[in-house]
């Protein structure tokens, strides 16, 4: 099935918000393309997704450490780059939930070049670095 306009881009979203929050690790890893290219604050390399898998468990586990109760999309902005690809920018929501604290909301954007016909990520940029962000709260420490 290829994506064609805002309604399944903001469908394929939607299964992305649930399958980083709730879904299985190859559920995750199917949405990305075998290899991909990783963008951040820190520089680009191209990652294998089956390598990606292991730091994606590893990240959900420490979220949930921090009191993380999901993820929530709450801004997607997409340009059609051509008839197959699609550039998605997006703004995240993360709430931190921490004893005798109030809730801590965090939202960061991210950015990703989406192949329309096989429904991958190709590219995924994070603007923000979301650990110093975590550790500046006081969230997250070391």
């Amino acid at each position: 099935m290829t994506l064609t306009k805002s309604q399944s881009l903001a469908a394929f979203f939607t299964t992305f918000q649930h399958n980083s929050d709730h879904g299985t690790q190859a559920e995750t890893l199917a949405q990305f393309a075998e290899t991909f290219l990783a963008v951040g604050p820190d520089g680009a390399k191209a990652v294998p997704a089956a390598l990606f898998g292991p730091a994606l468990a590893k990240r959900k586990e420490l979220f949930a450490k921090l009191g993380s109760r999901g993820s929530q999309l709450v801004g997607l902005d997409e340009t059609h780059l051509d008839s197959r690809y699609t550039l998605a920018r997006t703004r995240w929501r993360m709430t931190f939930t921490r004893p005798s604290l109030p809730d801590e909301p965090l939202e960061v954007d991210s950015t990703f070049l989406i192949d329309t016909h096989t429904q991958q990520i190709l590219v995924y940029l994070a603007h923000q670095d979301v650990f110093a962000i975590l550790r500046e709260r006081g969230i997250m420490t070391d």
